[in-house]
């Protein structure tokens, strides 16, 4: 049983600009930090707004030069979140 949340999501262009990801596939661990199915949605709409600009920059970043990244994050209640972009 994988434990591990696995997302695979896409750029969304504005005016040939990017503006967003829309995630297209999600297992289950995936979903269940979410809450919801996320699956259509973008990371705009399902991230609150205190962590919205880090994980939107994040993601420009890796679309922009390549290059992975990873880091970790506490997310309250002793909960830690290993994420890794690519």
């Amino acid at each position: 049983d994988m434990d591990t949340g696995l997302l695979v999501a896409e750029p969304t262009l504005e005016n040939g600009e990017l503006a967003d990801f829309r995630f297209l596939e999600a297992n289950n661990p995936a979903k269940s930090v979410f809450g919801a199915d996320i699956v259509g949605k973008t990371i705009a709409t399902l991230l609150p707004p205190h962590v919205l600009p880090l994980w939107q920059q994040r993601y420009r970043t890796v679309y922009a030069t390549g290059a992975p990244e990873r880091w970790l994050e506490q997310c309250g209640r002793g909960r830690f979140y290993d994420t890794a972009l690519t």
